[in-house]
This record gives structure tokens, C-alpha cells and sequence, in this order.
């Protein structure tokens, strides 16, 4: 008997080779991750069991123009779905039967629908410039005509639900109140040209912005509450204007606020002021990058930011002032497409267009470990898994592999897993399975499947043949992967 050795395969479960006839614009896993659901410009949304990739149920004709986007409430248990037929509509997320619809929800194409975290409200934003805030019975809870000047990109509720960011053609940021959808704050010229990535900080209080210009910007949420100081005692109002003088030389107010606190002192009467909550830049890198930045993204703890760009850079800011913490010049010798953050923020991936796939050590950005020609064409996605021990890649050589992230060592892959560019890989929430989406219009999940290495040389006789009994007895229910069968047939033959 020889040393056998077994190793982590990546394992298909199923293929649907035309799950859609459309392009597959949107995919996600369930929040348990025993699901997933599908949107195509096909018109049809799918939900599928992530096991083995059953249809559990599905909507022909589901809009009458192409689903942008898809996604699960917080438990699961519905699915909205935006359309270019400027339609929203909520799923039960089993049968997939529908629970409402609202036609004519917007004018023009529906870019982008998210739960808000309770499950309770739905926003959506669209190229008609408008952002509307539904309860989840789709009644209009709140909408803003106008939001914005051009498209409306992207929508995202914060963590804690109580405010909506949003972004545009128009190269603006503007955060909302998720409630009545009043404006709180808007940075206008965010950026001299699109803006390709917005994010809130995992604590909500900071948002980063990455711009074709270029340029990186961290903006820090400054809040105030809505006070009418006429409803304060004497006392109290002279105590505060006390504070205020004390802290004279250290007090910054915004403008606005500012005005009416002079407003206030030439009518000699104490106004009701209106101070609400800004978005405070806290400081621009104009030349961040020399190119196209592709990825940016917040370390879990949100004192980090990672940035990857055309200019074959990648950049590592303190979030607080985007002070420069690290960069690598050449990091690859072509774009970088995807960076991210390990689960711990110890680590960051990056994967350009060379084909390489490259960890770096977060804090100094040294180079822990590289994979040369870890693809034969560019690689779209890479990410870590929920438990920080593997990353998976995604490649336009339509290949998904899996590694060790510790030595990016190969611990396996799926040769033709689609057959055109594969756009977009994710780890299911438990890490046990893969989802990968193509542009062949195919989804497929794929299973993990574990095995240690073992030298069976090292048991004894005894637990040699206990092992030997157990295989037997199941041998008509096991079944071995091929490498492992030819080693068993192998030491067979080799065995005296």
C-alpha cells in the first residue's frame, strides 16, 4: 500500500448549461446559503437549490424587459427583482409566487433594488433619477424625483438601515434618510467623472468613493441632531453659549450652520436652528492612481482601504485621513482587476489581467506569496473564503481553481468550468460550496469536497484492516474521485 495522496477537489454538482437564454445580470445565495437566485435579460428569474443546482422554481415572463437586479430579504424568505420594464415585484422566495408588483414603479430602467437590513423596506434607484423607498408591500413609502441629475447607478442602505447612499452619472454622492427620504448630505463633483464604486464602512459612519478620474475619497459621516433651542430653559441656552466660548478656538461649525448662527445674532433673538448631518470630506488624494481605479474596498475593521488600478498599483490608505500606509509599484504587469481583504484583514488578494494572482501581507503590503500563470487570460474575481484559508479565481480562460491561501498552493480546479469568460465567483456564506456566472448565460454551483492527507503506511496492521472492513462494506455506496481510484488500483498491483 502507498502513500496516498488526497487532496481538496473542487467538485461539480450540477451544470445547467442554459439555465437562462439571456445574460445572467445578477446572482445570489440565500442568506443560509441553501439557495440561489437568478436574473436574466431573458426575463425569467429562477431560484435554484445550491446542493445540486435543482430548479426550485421559476418565472417566465417574469418582467417584460430585462431583470437587472436580484436579491434575498434578510431571512430568505422573499426576492425582489428591478427591470428595465421599470417594474419591482417581490417573490416568495420557495415557489417563487408572486406577492405584489408595482408596474410603472419608475419611468426608465431599474438599476438597483436592496432590502433594507430588517427586511421591512425596499429601495430602488433607476435612470429616470429617481430614488424611491417602499415598505415591503411595495407601497411608496418615500420617493425623491430629481435625486439625481442623470442615472442613478447605485443604491445601498447603511448598516443600521437608517440612511441610503446613492450614486451617479451625474458624479455625485448623496445620502439619505432611509425613512422620508429627506437629504441629509450630497457632495456635488464628488468626482470629475463616473463614479464606479461606493461603499459604506462596516460601521456605517464612513463611505469610500472610487472614480474612473483616478482618484480615491473617504468621506466621514458628521452628525448633529435637529434641536430647537427655543425649548431650552435660560439656563440651559447659557450654559451651551457657555460651552460654545470656551471651545471658541476649537469649535468648527459647517456654513450652513454657521449662517444661522449669525442669522440668529443680527435679529438679536435666538432662531430655531436646523443642523443636520453632512458628509464631511476628510481628505482627496486627487492622483491617487495613475489609472483607472477598478476595486476599492474597507478591511473588516474598517480602518484600512485597499485599492487595485489600471496603473498596475495597488495602495493601502488609513481610512481615517487616507494617509498612505503602503503602496507596490509594478505589482503586476498588467490591470488589477479585483483586490480584497482577508476575513481577519490580515491578508489582501489581488488578480489583474496578467494571470497572476499574487497575496500581500496588509500592513506593509510585502508579498507573502505569488502564483505566476494561475490563469492563462485575465482574472475577473478572486476572493477569500469566509474562514480565510482558500481563494477562489475566475477567469476569462473559463477555469475556476481553488487555493491554499497561505502558499497558494492549487488545491484544485475545474478546466472548462464555462464555456466563455467567467465574470464573477463567490464562496457560499458557510464556505462549502461555489457559485460561479458567465457570460455563457450558464450558473453552476460547485461543492467542496474534504479529504486529509494521509500515510496510511503509518497504521498499523490492525487499523489498516479495520479501515479495509469499513470500505467493503460500503463499497457499493463509496465512490472515489479518478486520481484516487487509479492510486487504490495502483498499490493493489504493487501489493504483496
Amino acid at each position: 500500500m502507498i502513500a496516498m495522496l488526497i487532496n481538496c477537489k473542487l467538485e461539480q454538482l450540477i451544470e445547467k448549461m442554459d439555465a437562462h437564454s439571456g445574460d445572467i445580470n445578477s446572482v445570489a445565495f440565500s442568506p443560509d446559503g441553501t439557495k440561489i437566485v437568478s436574473g436574466s435579460d431573458d426575463e425569467t428569474i429562477k431560484v435554484w437549490g445550491s446542493g445540486k443546482l435543482g430548479l426550485l422554481s421559476e418565472k417566465t415572463n417574469a418582467h417584460s424587459g430585462d431583470i437587472i437586479s436580484v436579491a434575498f430579504s434578510p431571512d430568505g424568505a422573499k426576492i425582489v427583482s428591478g427591470s428595465a420594464d421599470g417594474t419591482i415585484k417581490v417573490w416568495e422566495s420557495g415557489k417563487l409566487e408572486q406577492l405584489i408588483d408595482k408596474t410603472n414603479a419608475h419611468s426608465d430602467c431599474i438599476n438597483s433594488v436592496a432590502f433594507s437590513p430588517d427586511g421591512t423596506k425596499i429601495v430602488s434607484g433607476s435612470d429616470d433619477g429617481t430614488i424611491k423607498v417602499w415598505d415591503s408591500g411595495l407601497e411608496l413609502v418615500s420617493e425623491k424625483t430629481d435625486a439625481h441629475s442623470s442615472y442613478v447607478l447605485s443604491v445601498a442602505f447603511s448598516p443600521d438601515g437608517t440612511k441610503i447612499v446613492s450614486v451617479s452619472d451625474d458624479k455625485s454622492i448623496k445620502v439619505w434618510d432611509s425613512a422620508k427620504l429627506e437629504l441629509i448630505s450630497e457632495k456635488k463633483n464628488a468626482h470629475s467623472e463616473r463614479i464606479s464604486s461606493v461603499a459604506f464602512s462596516p460601521e456605517g459612519t464612513k463611505i469610500v468613493s472610487g472614480s474612473a478620474d483616478g482618484t480615491i475619497k473617504v468621506w466621514d459621516m458628521v452628525k448633529w441632531s435637529r434641536k430647537d433651542h427655543l425649548m431650552f430653559k435660560d439656563t440651559t441656552q447659557r450654559l451651551v453659549l457657555l460651552l460654545l466660548w470656551l471651545n471658541k478656538y476649537t469649535m468648527k461649525f459647517p456654513d450652513d450652520v454657521l449662517d444661522l448662527l449669525i442669522e440668529a445674532c443680527l435679529q438679536r433673538r435666538m432662531i430655531a436652528m436646523l443642523i443636520n448631518c453632512k458628509l464631511e470630506q476628510l481628505i482627496e488624494k486627487m492622483d491617487a492612481h495613475s489609472g483607472d481605479i477598478n476595486s476599492v474596498a474597507f478591511s473588516p475593521d474598517g480602518t484600512k482601504i485597499v485599492s487595485g488600478s489600471d496603473d498596475e498599483t495597488i495602495k493601502v490608505w488609513g481610512s481615517g485621513k487616507l494617509g498612505l500606509l503602503s503602496e507596490k509599484t509594478n505589482a503586476h504587469s498588467g490591470d488589477i482587476i479585483s483586490v480584497a481583504f482577508s476575513p481577519d484583514g490580515a491578508k489582501i488578494v489581488s488578480g489583474s489581467a496578467d494571470g497572476t494572482i499574487k497575496v500581500w501581507e496588509s500592513g506593509k503590503l510585502e508579498q507573502l506569496i505569488e502564483k505566476t500563470n494561475a490563469h492563462s487570460d485575465c482574472i475577473n474575481s478572486v476572493a477569500f473564503s469566509p474562514d480565510g484559508t482558500k481563494i477562489v479565481s475566475g477567469s476569462d480562460d473559463g477555469t475556476i481553481k481553488v487555493w491554499e491561501s497561505g502558499k497558494l498552493e492549487l488545491l484544485s480546479e475545474k478546466m472548462n468550468a464555462h464555456s466563455k469568460w467567467i465574470m464573477s465567483v463567490a464562496f457560499s456564506p458557510d464556505g462549502t460550496k461555489i457559485v460561479s456566472g458567465s457570460i455563457d448565460q450558464t450558473i453552476k454551483v460547485w461543492n467542496m469536497v474534504y479529504w486529509s492527507r494521509k500515510d496510511h503506511l503509518m497504521f498499523n496492521h490492525t487499523t489498516q484492516r479495520f479501515v479495509l472492513l469499513l470500505l467493503w462494506l460500503n463499497k457499493y455506496s463509496m465512490k472515489f474521485p479518478d486520481d484516487v481510484l487509479d492510486l487504490l488500483i495502483e498499490a493493489c498491483l504493487k501489493s504483496r
